[in-house]
C-alpha cells in the first residue's frame, strides 16, 4: 500500500542546527550544548545540515566494520 504524502509535509529531507536543538531540548533528551555537540559530530560534511544521503551514510559507513553495508 502506498500513501501519498503532501509536499508541504515532506520537508527538505535535512535538519538544521536550530531544528535539531529545538527537537532535542523539547523532547528532554538534553541541553542545547549537548545538541550542538552531537549535531557537529553528525554533520560530517560541515554544511550546517544533517542529511541522510551525506551525513548519515558517511557515519554508517565509518561504523560498518566488516563492510557488508547492511542495516540489519
Amino acid at each position: 500500500m502506498h500513501v501519498a504524502i503532501p509536499d508541504n509535509l515532506v520537508g527538505d529531507h535535512s535538519v538544521t542546527l536550530s531544528e535539531f536543538e529545538q527537537g532535542w531540548v523539547s523532547s528532554s533528551f538534553g541541553t542545547t550544548a549537548e545538541a550542538d555537540a552531537l549535531f557537529k559530530a553528525i554533520d560530517t560534511d560541515n554544511d550546517g545540515r544533517i542529511t541522510a544521503s551525506h551525513d548519515l551514510n558517511a557515519r554508517f559507513t565509518s561504523l560498518d566494520i566488516n563492510r557488508e553495508l547492511k542495516t540489519c
